[in-house]
Protein backbone atom coordinates (compact mmCIF):
# COMPACT_ATOMS: atom_id res chain seq x y z
CA UNK A 1 0.00 0.00 0.00
CA UNK A 2 1.40 3.23 -1.27
CA UNK A 3 1.98 5.74 2.24
CA UNK A 4 -0.24 9.23 1.94
CA UNK A 5 1.67 12.08 0.67
CA UNK A 6 3.14 14.33 3.04
CA UNK A 7 1.73 17.87 2.18
CA UNK A 8 2.99 19.42 5.12
CA UNK A 9 6.87 18.49 5.12
CA UNK A 10 7.90 21.51 3.56
CA UNK A 11 5.62 23.79 5.98
CA UNK A 12 7.10 22.41 8.82
CA UNK A 13 10.73 22.80 7.42
CA UNK A 14 9.64 26.23 6.93
CA UNK A 15 8.63 26.74 10.35
CA UNK A 16 12.21 25.92 11.84
CA UNK A 17 14.45 28.95 10.91
CA UNK A 18 18.49 28.47 11.60
CA UNK A 19 18.18 31.10 13.51
CA UNK A 20 15.46 30.29 16.26
CA UNK A 21 15.82 26.69 16.94
CA UNK A 22 16.93 27.23 20.51
CA UNK A 23 19.55 25.64 22.11
CA UNK A 24 22.76 24.76 21.08
CA UNK A 25 23.92 21.74 22.31
CA UNK A 26 27.63 20.37 21.67
CA UNK A 27 28.37 16.91 21.89
CA UNK A 28 26.14 13.30 21.76
CA UNK A 29 26.85 12.81 25.22
CA UNK A 30 25.09 16.19 26.04
CA UNK A 31 22.35 15.47 23.52
CA UNK A 32 21.52 11.89 25.31
CA UNK A 33 21.34 13.41 28.56
CA UNK A 34 18.26 15.82 27.05
CA UNK A 35 16.80 12.99 25.76
CA UNK A 36 16.89 10.59 29.03
CA UNK A 37 15.76 13.75 30.71
CA UNK A 38 12.55 13.77 28.05
CA UNK A 39 12.00 9.86 29.01
CA UNK A 40 12.17 9.71 32.43
CA UNK A 41 9.87 13.26 32.92
CA UNK A 42 6.44 13.18 34.79
CA UNK A 43 5.26 14.48 31.50
CA UNK A 44 6.12 11.84 29.13
CA UNK A 45 4.77 9.20 31.34
CA UNK A 46 1.91 10.89 31.56
CA UNK A 47 1.71 12.35 27.54
CA UNK A 48 -1.31 10.65 25.49
CA UNK A 49 -0.54 10.38 21.77
CA UNK A 50 -3.13 12.01 19.47
CA UNK A 51 -5.26 10.00 17.27
CA UNK A 52 -5.95 12.28 14.38
CA UNK A 53 -8.88 11.08 11.84
CA UNK A 54 -11.53 12.40 9.45
CA UNK A 55 -13.74 14.13 12.11
CA UNK A 56 -12.52 12.17 15.36
CA UNK A 57 -9.33 13.84 17.26
CA UNK A 58 -8.62 12.37 20.80
CA UNK A 59 -5.40 11.79 23.43
CA UNK A 60 -5.87 8.78 24.79
CA UNK A 61 -2.70 6.06 23.32
CA UNK A 62 0.26 5.94 25.58
CA UNK A 63 3.86 6.55 24.14
CA UNK A 64 5.05 3.61 23.60
CA UNK A 65 8.89 4.19 23.35
CA UNK A 66 11.04 4.24 26.28
CA UNK A 67 14.52 4.16 25.09
CA UNK A 68 16.03 6.62 21.99
CA UNK A 69 19.78 6.04 21.18
CA UNK A 70 21.57 9.20 19.55
CA UNK A 71 24.18 8.35 17.19
CA UNK A 72 26.38 11.05 15.88
CA UNK A 73 24.86 11.11 11.95
CA UNK A 74 28.40 11.19 10.31
CA UNK A 75 27.60 10.83 6.68
CA UNK A 76 24.07 12.30 6.51
CA UNK A 77 22.90 15.19 4.94
CA UNK A 78 20.14 15.42 7.39
CA UNK A 79 18.66 14.53 10.96
CA UNK A 80 16.55 11.57 11.30
CA UNK A 81 14.70 9.57 13.92
CA UNK A 82 12.85 6.14 13.37
CA UNK A 83 11.78 2.96 15.48
CA UNK A 84 14.01 0.61 15.60
CA UNK A 85 12.05 -2.39 17.20
CA UNK A 86 9.47 -2.65 20.23
CA UNK A 87 9.84 0.16 22.65
CA UNK A 88 13.40 1.85 20.73
CA UNK A 89 13.85 4.57 18.60
CA UNK A 90 17.20 6.09 17.24
CA UNK A 91 17.96 9.71 15.92
CA UNK A 92 20.75 9.83 14.21
CA UNK A 93 22.20 14.05 14.01
CA UNK A 94 24.88 15.52 12.12
CA UNK A 95 26.65 18.19 13.51
CA UNK A 96 24.64 21.33 11.69
CA UNK A 97 21.55 19.75 13.47
CA UNK A 98 22.86 19.78 17.27
CA UNK A 99 19.86 22.21 18.54
CA UNK A 100 16.94 22.18 20.32
CA UNK A 101 13.84 22.13 17.80
CA UNK A 102 15.72 19.56 15.18
CA UNK A 103 16.51 17.04 18.63
CA UNK A 104 12.45 17.35 19.51
CA UNK A 105 11.40 17.27 15.61
CA UNK A 106 13.18 13.86 15.51
CA UNK A 107 12.02 12.64 18.57
CA UNK A 108 8.16 13.47 17.40
CA UNK A 109 9.25 10.65 14.74
CA UNK A 110 10.17 8.56 17.03
CA UNK A 111 6.88 9.15 18.96
CA UNK A 112 4.42 9.23 16.55
CA UNK A 113 1.98 6.21 14.78
CA UNK A 114 0.53 7.52 12.41
CA UNK A 115 1.48 8.68 8.43
CA UNK A 116 2.28 11.26 6.75
CA UNK A 117 5.53 11.40 8.34
CA UNK A 118 4.75 15.00 8.84
CA UNK A 119 0.99 14.92 9.28
CA UNK A 120 -1.32 16.86 11.93
CA UNK A 121 -0.42 13.93 14.62
CA UNK A 122 3.79 14.83 13.92
CA UNK A 123 3.05 17.94 14.05
CA UNK A 124 0.99 18.02 17.56
CA UNK A 125 3.22 15.72 18.85
CA UNK A 126 6.38 18.44 18.19
CA UNK A 127 4.34 21.39 19.11
CA UNK A 128 3.51 19.63 22.60
CA UNK A 129 7.19 18.58 23.25
CA UNK A 130 8.32 22.34 22.12
CA UNK A 131 6.16 23.83 24.77
CA UNK A 132 6.67 21.22 27.44
CA UNK A 133 11.01 21.60 26.91
CA UNK A 134 11.84 24.79 24.89
CA UNK A 135 12.64 27.96 26.10
CA UNK A 136 9.40 29.93 26.29
CA UNK A 137 10.46 31.74 22.95
CA UNK A 138 11.18 29.15 21.11
CA UNK A 139 8.03 27.29 21.53
CA UNK A 140 5.69 30.63 20.71
CA UNK A 141 7.94 31.44 17.58
CA UNK A 142 7.03 27.60 16.37
CA UNK A 143 3.81 27.85 16.97
CA UNK A 144 3.47 30.95 15.55
CA UNK A 145 4.93 29.92 12.63
CA UNK A 146 3.27 26.58 12.04
CA UNK A 147 -0.43 29.02 12.26
CA UNK A 148 1.47 31.44 9.78
CA UNK A 149 2.37 28.43 7.52
CA UNK A 150 -1.20 26.58 8.02
CA UNK A 151 0.18 23.47 9.48
CA UNK A 152 -2.56 21.36 10.51
CA UNK A 153 -2.17 20.27 14.17
CA UNK A 154 -5.22 20.02 15.83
Amino acid sequence: MKAPRDSQRQKIYDSEPSHKRGKRFRNIHEIQEFVDFIIASVWYSKYKIPVMGWRYNSFGMDVCVDNIEVRDGRGRRRATGFRTEYKKGVIKLPRQFRNMLIILHEIAHVIQTQLPYHGPQFARIYLDLAQAFAEKKVAGNLENAFKRNRVKYD
